[in-house]
């Protein structure tokens, strides 16, 4: 994965959860047959705390008895900024903790709360995001048009970073007639 060095992107979480089946057998014998809710999932960007809440749309709890059920949150986690070019983000898993409602076919049944962690140990990584050169456009203007066959012509190139605020490096070569010339 890349980002461009001064661009911003917006970053969402997605954490899928799997109750065991004891946990899932649970739900059923207390008639749940679906289940909805949020979780506040704690990621890192750098080693900095990212908590993003998570919204659980209604999932179906499986019948069977001895299977598990799987749900899936998702929520929006603020934004990434490409530091300078060169550099990488390091992107980290941590806990999440979870407020389930369960529901049977006459209504909500009740409301469960669990927290999961990781095992001691390393961090649990989930992407590192390489920062490279924003790209650039570049514009060409021809001063006082129109102009006849043998004038003078003068060429204005405008080079700018997709980073905003941000000012290109590098250089900008033109060619004419088989000669270039760059430009820093």
């Amino acid at each position: 994965t890349t980002l461009g060095s001064g661009l911003s992107v917006n970053i969402a979480t997605t954490a899928t959860l799997t109750l065991l089946s004891p946990l899932a057998d649970d739900l059923r014998t207390a008639g749940v047959t679906s289940v909805d809710g949020t979780a506040t999932a704690t990621g890192y960007v750098d080693g900095t705390a990212r908590p993003t809440t998570l919204t659980i749309p209604r999932t179906a709890v499986a019948a069977t008895t001895g299977t598990t059920t799987t749900v899936v949150g998702s929520g929006p986690s603020g934004s990434l900024t490409g530091g300078a070019a060169g550099t990488t983000i390091s992107l980290t898993a941590g806990g999440l903790t979870a407020s389930i409602t369960g529901y049977s076919a006459t209504g909500t049944v009740g409301t469960f709360a669990f927290t999961c962690s990781l095992v001691p140990g390393p961090t649990a990584p989930v992407d590192t995001v390489s920062v490279v050169k924003a790209p650039t456009t570049v514009s060409l203007t021809v001063l006082e048009p129109p102009v006849e066959y043998g004038e003078q012509v003068t060429v204005t190139a405008l080079v700018a970073s997709s980073a905003g605020n941000k000012k290109p490096d590098g250089t900008v070569e033109f060619t004419f007639d088989g000669t270039t010339i760059k430009v820093e």
